[in-house]
Parts: C-alpha cells; sequence; structure tokens
C-alpha cells in the first residue's frame, strides 16, 4: 500500500512539476515578445498623409514596446491597397507583421474591385488619426450652410470622382433633398477641387482635413461627423437629416494599425497598448499637429463598429462604386 502511495506521490508531483516548468516556459516565451523588429506595411505610395502618419508612429511607438524593438516600414502600392492589403493578410499572425489601413477606404477597394481579403477579418489594435468627409464651396460662394442651398431652391452642380466620393456625394445631395447634377471626370481630389474653384461646379465632398490643409480657396460648409470637429463649422448630427448622421457612422475616415487575421490576444495587447501610449505622446501630437494630422485614440471596439457600419453603408451601394 505504502509502495503504491509513494509511487502516487511520485507520479502527482512529476505532473505538478512539468505543469509549473510549461506555464513558466510560456510566461517566459510570452513576456519575451517582441525580440525581433516589427515589419509595418503601408499600402500606398511615400509621401502621402498615410505614410507620413505610419512612419512617424513608428518613430516614436518603439519607446513603448517590450524590449523597445524597431519598426521597419515598408510602403507595398502597386497597386494601392490591394497588394499592401493582401501582404499583410496572408502574414503569419506572430505579431511582428501590422499594416495602416484607412477604414472606409479598404471596405470600398475590397468591394470594387472584388478583392480576395477582407477587411472585417483583420485585427484591428488601435487608430491614430480620424477625418471626416466634408462639404465645400467656394471662399466667394453665397452658400454657407447646407440650409443655404436648401432654402435657395435651385439646382446645384457637384464634382465628383469615381468611389466613396461619388457614392456619398450622390446619397447626400438626395438626402437634403436639392435638384442636382454632377460633373466627373476628373483625375483626383486636386483635380476636383480645381474644378469647382473655375466654376465647373457648386460643391464639393472630400475629406475635410485633405482639403483644408492644401486649399485657401474654399469653404467648409458642414462634416460628415457626429461632433462638431471645425469650430463653427455644423456637423452631420446638427443638420437635422437622420440619415446623415446614419451615413457619418459609416463614412468617418479612422487611420489604423491592423494585424493579420487571428492574432494572439496576449500580442495584441501588447501593440494596442504601445499604440496607445504612443498616440497620445506629447511629441507624437506634436508631430501630428505639424503635419496637418488630427491624432485621435479608437479602440479595437470603436475600430470594429466602423468597419461595420462602412460596410453595412457601401455594400448597400455599391452599384454606384464604378
Amino acid at each position: 500500500m505504502r509502495d503504491k502511495l509513494s509511487k502516487t506521490v511520485l507520479v502527482l508531483s512529476f505532473i505538478i512539476m512539468f505543469s509549473f516548468a510549461l506555464s513558466f516556459g510560456l510566461a517566459e516565451a510570452q513576456s519575451d515578445y517582441p525580440n525581433k523588429s516589427i515589419h509595418w506595411i503601408v499600402p500606398v505610395g511615400p509621401g502621402g498623409g498615410v505614410d507620413s502618419l505610419t512612419r512617424g508612429t513608428a518613430s516614436f511607438m518603439p519607446a513603448y514596446l517590450p524590449n523597445k524593438v524597431g519598426i521597419v516600414v515598408e510602403n507595398v502600392s502597386t497597386p494601392a491597397w490591394l497588394k499592401g492589403i493582401d501582404q499583410l493578410y496572408s502574414s503569419k499572425p506572430d505579431g511582428y507583421t501590422v499594416g495602416t489601413l484607412i477604414t472606409t477606404v479598404s471596405i470600398v477597394a475590397q468591394l470594387k474591385r472584388g478583392a480576395k481579403w477582407d477587411v472585417r477579418a483583420l485585427t484591428p489594435l488601435g487608430n491614430m488619426n480620424t477625418t471626416y468627409y466634408g462639404l465645400f464651396a467656394k471662399i466667394d460662394s453665397p452658400y454657407d450652410t447646407v440650409a443655404d442651398i436648401v432654402k435657395a431652391n435651385e439646382p446645384v452642380r457637384w464634382s465628383i470622382i469615381p468611389g466613396e466620393v461619388e457614392v456619398l456625394t450622390k446619397i447626400a445631395a438626395k438626402t437634403i433633398g436639392v435638384e442636382s447634377s454632377f460633373v466627373g471626370g476628373y483625375k483626383g481630389s486636386a483635380d476636383q477641387i480645381l474644378g469647382m474653384i473655375r466654376g465647373d461646379t457648386d460643391f464639393v465632398i472630400n475629406n475635410a482635413q485633405l482639403i483644408t490643409s492644401y486649399s485657401s480657396e474654399v469653404k467648409l460648409l458642414a462634416t460628415f461627423s457626429l461632433e462638431v470637429v471645425y469650430e463653427g463649422v455644423q456637423c452631420a448630427t446638427d443638420l437635422g437629416y437622420p440619415e446623415l448622421v446614419k451615413i457619418s457612422e459609416g463614412t468617418s475616415l479612422f487611420y489604423c494599425c491592423f494585424g493579420p487575421p487571428n492574432m494572439p490576444e496576449d500580442r495584441a495587447s501588447i501593440l494596442t497598448e504601445a499604440l496607445h501610449s504612443t498616440v497620445t505622446d506629447k511629441g507624437f501630437l506634436k508631430f501630428t499637429k505639424r503635419a496637418g494630422l488630427t491624432a485621435a485614440w479608437k479602440t479595437p471596439q470603436q475600430i470594429r463598429r466602423n468597419i461595420e457600419a462602412a460596410w453595412e453603408f457601401y455594400n448597400a451601394h455599391k452599384e454606384l462604386l464604378k
């Protein structure tokens, strides 16, 4: 009996020791992350807002990472968005590959181009910058608010470019109930704005942060945001159109850091915590202000809600995504 008892005690001791060693080894392995440089993919070319924001974030973030490992930024930009996101999506979910995406832009790219990846399956880690679409008129326009456009009860012309801008413009024009025509053929945002300035059209809807930063010949009448972003400029909540509030939930532009699908929670949490500390860092805030960006932290849960709203809105109007 004693021999059996001794053997049982010995076996149990071995199991306990083995379990302790295993758990200690796992804890040690987890605490060792990250122990090498992190690869950060930018799915567009160098020099623009997404690239500048990513490189700025990557320069501040190592100070908040365990082991203070470096971050190597790479532009994977041909074709824009598709190749870079595809590379991120298919990367090993070990926490050593991340990427920057603008949530709504990425969803439009997915729907428009029939991408193999799904933005909704990626692992959101945190948001670094937020901007919104805005409604612009020429600086000398007689219209100062959306209410002015409606009260005038006159036909108006809108400049459009294919993609999310065209969708939002057509739905917004329909919602406020003005007789509208749409002028296309512009090569991009700058060309679109110049078209309005030279008198081709009356209004433009586009990225408020982008347009206000490079053109003094336009004025911002409203933003498609839930709260006031620019002093004295109405947001969607103030305009009195419930549909515009719903649209704004799905068109807000979150500049986010994502990991591949199925990232381990412990590693994702480490990156989220470091990213949060970076976005609230005084030096980082000064950097974004100089760069004309709006640093704004959003949690992974908030990012998921934005993605869900954007998917619902653009998928419902994907026939407009040419």
